[in-house]
């Protein structure tokens, strides 16, 4: 009964497919409780890194993102480990449930509503605080924080020869600690994908996510010769760059259908300017005069206000280009002081 966390690697298109299990409803002769049975869905190829992303990612102090990722990629696997090995007397398994012989090589839950809540539960009150300490070591990772890595994985320190080396070194350091992964051959049953089968002959399996995310990272580092992991200015999400070309801004949706990268730079400089101190100034000034222009019957403020709107909107614009100096806007925001223009 090895229900374990499998993943497949195309090292020639840096792509990854890992099992993951869906609840559909299972009809069963029990009056009053709804069953589901978690099924092993077919792999989908996703960029080499993308599960390790994710979960360096996961916001452990939203509970429904939580849930999620554990119902999606974990829940079986702890489901067994929380039983030692040996599922409870409440999970259906026998052999009348699947549809072909070769799905036996996958394993098949069934559950009540009732029943996935109170395991669902279990797992959280178990494991929570295991994954959220393999995620801070991870991430530890990602950062090239050498201390904490070493000091909260390795126990020692971590010696490094130059910038090249440094995710080698780490990384290298860590495969010390697979102790559960296997290397199987038979990718086809496995993951239900006999074209799969021909490009990837076969699979890395463990009941340990650690595992996993070990081989993961020691993938990238052989077979993508621009490995990086950096965190987006804009979100602050962890992604791996795609090229070696240096970028700040992931490619994930941010708003309105923009992706960080595209919309990443100009919000980057908005918040830059709105720390400039000259256009503080600038901005400070015009709320100053549209507020006396509207109090007073005096033309000579009115006409102030409006010169200062109509040549404001240029000087400006060439400030924030350097096309003039931070002197000379500074020197025309001055003439508009009302002291000075009467």
């Amino acid at each position: 009964m090895e229900n374990y966390l499998k993943i497949a690697i195309d090292t020639d298109k840096l792509e990854e497919y890992f099992i993951t299990y869906t609840q559909k409803p299972y009809i069963l002769n029990n009056k009053g409780k709804n069953f589901f049975q978690f099924e092993a869905g077919k792999p989908i190829s996703k960029p080499l890194g993308s599960l390790f992303v994710e979960f360096i990612n996961l916001d452990f102090k939203n509970k429904d993102t939580f849930k999620d990722f554990v119902m999606k990629y974990l829940f079986i696997p702890l489901l067994q480990e929380l039983f030692s090995n040996s599922l409870p007397k409440s999970v259906f398994y026998e052999k009348k449930y699947y549809k072909e012989p070769s799905d036996l090589q996958l394993f098949t839950v069934i559950l009540s509503t009732d029943e996935i809540e109170e395991y669902y539960n279990r797992i959280y009150k178990k494991f929570f605080n295991e994954l959220k300490s393999l995620q801070k070591e991870y991430i530890a990772i990602a950062n090239l924080n050498h201390k904490n890595y070493a000091l909260e994985t390795l126990g020692s320190a971590v010696t490094l020869n130059n910038k090249n080396e440094k995710y080698y070194g780490l990384i290298n350091g860590l495969c010390l600690s697979i102790d559960n992964l296997k290397i199987n051959f038979d990718t086809e049953n496995t993951f239900n994908n006999r074209k799969l089968a021909g490009l990837i002959p076969f699979y890395f399996s463990s009941s340990k996510f650690e595992d996993i995310l070990i081989i993961i990272l020691k993938e990238l580092v052989t077979y993508k010769s621009s490995f990086r992991i950096q965190r987006c200015q804009n979100c602050g999400k962890y992604f791996i760059p795609k090229t070696a070309h240096p970028t700040l801004f992931c490619d994930k949706i941010y708003q309105n259908n923009s992706t960080c990268k595209q919309i990443g730079s100009e919000l980057r400089h908005q918040k830059t300017l709105e720390k400039d101190s000259i256009l503080q100034e600038y901005r400070k000034r015009y709320q100053n005069l549209a507020s006396e222009s509207s109090k007073s019957d005096n033309p000579i403020i009115r006409q102030m206000y409006e010169d200062y709107k109509r040549e404001g909107s240029i000087m400006r614009r060439n400030y924030i280009k350097n096309k003039i100096t931070e002197e000379k806007f500074k020197k025309w925001i001055n003439k508009f002081y009302i002291e000075s223009y009467l």
